[in-house]
């Protein structure tokens, strides 16, 4: 059995590299639901179908499985031996993103649920309703676009968190809360805070400590092939139900590539 001595490990060091959490994340849908709802406004294509909310906050989206980026291997022989060589590329495979399915208050219709009927209808635009769905007619221009990009943010803690000026004497508040009934205490602090010009409910937050963005990666194309909610079984206790959608794309691409250009250089050689 081999064995490694003094090898040190700088995965989470002091000024070292830090691996990627794969729990600080968000998915950003609003260039989808721009495209949709425009369209819509404006009038371009046939349909009932209302606009849909400005955002699908992200904590709506519970895991995203990543495709494949992959060229396929063809067999050449060179004289009498087989080698492997890249062929042609391969079509991105599905993209698996599962929804966490809420319970509104207010309405029958969950937020999530409905937006991916209407991508549906738009992806389905010009084929007729299955059912009494609602569906999207072709406009003047015969089109309905219903692919659009998908941005995917990875996060990393703040390396340069920002203390805020603000000092609060906690010993007066203590005394004036003191006498205070514990349910109008929440009530009593806000006016405190007001008196002292802390209007902002963010002003509390004396440390500013977000996350920031570590890689942006934007899935080019996409478009929704389908989706489907999870079982509903009462043998399986309280777990949530979700929504597992199933996308295909161009291409993934990391924005944070930066093109080189290469400057020509003309030298002039002495004879």
């Amino acid at each position: 059995m081999s064995r490694i001595f003094n090898q040190k490990n700088v995965w989470g060091s002091q000024g070292q590299i830090n691996p990627q959490r794969s729990d600080l994340w968000l998915v950003d849908f609003t260039q989808v639901i721009r495209g949709i709802n425009t369209q819509i406004e404006k009038k371009e294509i046939v349909t009932s179908i209302q606009p849909l909310e400005p955002t699908v906050e992200p904590y709506y989206v519970s895991s995203v499985s990543m495709p494949v980026m992959r060229v396929k291997a063809d067999e050449f022989r060179r004289d009498s031996k087989p080698y492997m060589m890249p062929g042609f590329d391969e079509a991105l495979p599905e993209i698996r993103i599962v929804f966490v399915m809420e319970a509104p208050k207010t309405g029958n219709t969950s937020k999530v649920y409905r937006f991916l009927e209407v991508w549906r209808a738009f992806v389905r635009a010009g084929r007729g309703a299955m059912g009494n769905e609602l569906t999207v007619g072709l406009g003047v221009r015969y089109t309905a676009p219903a692919r659009f990009p998908v941005t995917i943010t990875l996060l990393r803690g703040n390396a340069n968190p920002k203390i805020s000026a603000v000092s609060i004497d906690m010993s007066g508040v203590n005394q004036a809360l003191a006498a205070v009934d514990a349910a109008l205490r929440p009530m009593r602090l806000s006016q405190i805070a007001a008196e002292g010009g802390l209007v902002n409910k963010l002003d509390f937050a004396l440390v500013e400590n977000d996350l920031e963005d570590c890689a942006v990666f934007q899935v080019e194309n996409m478009w929704l092939a389908g989706y489907k909610l999870s079982d509903l079984d009462y043998s399986k206790g309280n777990e949530l139900v979700k929504i597992e959608a199933t996308f295909f794309a161009d291409n993934i691409r990391d924005l944070s590539q930066k093109q080189q250009t290469v400057k020509s250089v003309t030298v002039q050689l002495e004879p």
